[in-house]
């Protein structure tokens, strides 16, 4: 991976990798555009892709945003979005992860699964790395194999599962799944197993 950056008409620093940019000509109108179509419904949610940051700096002003985790795998973007948005050092967690296996055992995995936070892809900034990042984005909302087990725990549900998919890039959907759940499950828990249910159905 070769991560450069150029400076834009604005005086942001734009990263580039592999000469491919990761924002647009114009990041902020970019990164408002993506907000708007964007459906959070908590204060706090993890975001897969770092990118420019514009959309993360976006995302904290227009949801009012209390804390947002950003899952990454290049850690050259980190320095360069501390000092463009020095603003957001205290409600920005930038997790940097090498591959889809260490973020299962990631803390930043667990959290997501108890507190229930919104897997949110910013697919623009993933231009070379979009099958690792897609895996991430796999991963946090709970549409693998893998990681649909560890949410499954956590709310109780046994299950039987039955994977339709031989490529293992493909985002699990409600059809790929034979599920039996437990009736003796806390409502509280339960809400949220449907709330994982919902996202499989999409």
């Amino acid at each position: 991976m070769s991560l450069g950056f150029s400076e834009n008409s604005e005086g942001y620093l734009i990263p580039h990798e592999n000469n491919l940019a990761l924002a647009a000509q114009n990041p902020m109108q970019e990164a408002q555009q993506w907000c708007r179509e964007t459906l959070v419904m908590d204060s706090s949610c993890v975001v897969v892709g770092l990118g420019a940051g514009f959309h993360i700096a976006e995302l904290a002003k227009q949801k009012k945003m209390k804390k947002i985790y950003v899952v990454d795998s290049r850690p050259g973007l980190v320095n360069v979005f501390r000092k463009q948005f020095p603003e957001l050092k205290d409600n920005v967690e930038v997790v940097i992860i090498e591959n889809g296996k260490s973020l299962l055992s990631h803390e930043i995995m667990n959290e997501v699964i108890q507190m229930n936070l919104s897997a949110l892809a910013f697919a623009p900034c993933w231009p070379k790395n979009d099958l690792l990042l897609k895996t991430f984005h796999r991963h946090l909302s709970g549409r693998s194999p893998e990681s649909l087990d560890l949410f499954f725990k956590k709310y109780g549900i046994r299950k039987d599962i039955q994977i339709k998919d031989e490529s293992g890039q493909r985002y699990l959907n409600i059809r790929d799944l034979e599920l039996m759940i437990q009736v003796d499950v806390p409502t509280y828990l339960r809400l949220n197993c449907f709330r994982i249910l919902k996202e499989l159905i999409l």
